[in-house]
């Protein structure tokens, strides 16, 4: 009996204080080389393991779920696409994004798709004034941070990854 007293309240609590799981695919590249276009990704992917918020899926594992079902991962922007891998995975939510060159500059966009409901819960984009690989790189952390700033004011949580209290 005491035992089930101490059970109860833990199947309650570790849920609640348990990270959500997000996989990150590839950005899709529009007018610039596949190569920093994985590494930007890259670079999202290491930026949003700093948040507590998410476990974070290994790239691997996500690649190797893609070509189980037999999808491809580039132009993997189509949203019914990206809910079924997501499913597939087992994941809470997805990451997808485009960087395209506009001749000058290069434009990044973000979102994080609720897989369940198929909503998007933040959508950020910014504008790299120029062509430099360096910038591009530097911008990820960037990005990374105003997507997932408004996904946390968004589900009401802290930076911390707990329920905000109110």
């Amino acid at each position: 009996m005491k035992l089930l007293r101490l059970f109860i309240p833990l199947m309650i609590v570790v849920p609640l204080l348990s990270a959500d799981r997000i996989a990150i695919l590839p950005f899709t590249p529009e007018g610039i080389d596949s190569t920093p276009a994985n590494t930007f990704t890259d670079r999202i992917r290491t930026a949003l393991v700093g948040y507590s918020q998410f476990d974070v899926m290994e790239r691997e594992k996500l690649q190797a779920i893609i070509e189980e079902q037999e999808m491809s991962l580039t132009g993997l922007c189509d949203e019914e696409c990206i809910i079924e891998v997501g499913q597939i995975a087992n994941v809470q939510y997805m990451v997808s994004g485009n960087i395209r060159n506009l001749g000058q500059a290069i434009y990044l966009g973000a979102r994080i798709i609720d897989v369940e409901t198929s909503k998007v819960m933040s959508e950020q984009d910014l504008t790299v004034p120029s062509n430099d690989l360096n910038a591009l790189l530097d911008a990820a952390p960037d990005l990374a941070d105003a997507v997932m700033q408004q996904f946390v004011e968004k589900k009401g949580l802290t930076n911390g990854g707990s329920m905000a209290i109110v």
